[in-house]
């Protein structure tokens, strides 16, 4: 009898532990809602060198363009490339600085601008 109320504590704490396991997935992140980029930054690497980065922070209706890396002392840098306006209609943002006009594409957390990927913050 001592050995069955043994092997059905293990199994109960077996389960358990299972059930702490798969109780505790990490939740994703959300995607894009298709309405606003409104208060998000989105991140991309420089195609050309991997300690350059390239950050997109928009407002409601403007976006600032910057690229963050280190200078050639190896302290942290970064400069605004571009600022403007956006607009998103279904799955294209156009971008306008300086008088130029970019279109993109937004899929779930990337957006494709500037032949780079950029990905939700």
């Amino acid at each position: 009898m001592k050995s069955k109320k043994l092997w059905l504590g293990m199994l109960v704490l077996a389960l358990v532990f299972v059930m702490t396991v798969v109780g505790c997935k990490e939740e994703p992140e959300e995607d894009w809602d298709g309405k606003t980029f409104d208060g998000t930054t989105w991140k991309a690497p420089d195609p050309t060198d991997a300690s350059i980065n390239h950050i997109l922070t928009f407002g409601s209706t403007n976006f600032t363009w910057t690229m963050t890396g280190t200078d050639s002392n190896g302290n942290p840098a970064s400069q605004i490339m571009a600022q403007g306006t956006y607009s998103v209609s279904g799955s294209t943002v156009t971008f306008i600085a300086n008088g130029s006009e970019q279109q993109g594409t937004i899929s779930g957390k990337k957006l494709t601008i500037f032949e780079m990927e950029f990905t939700k913050q």
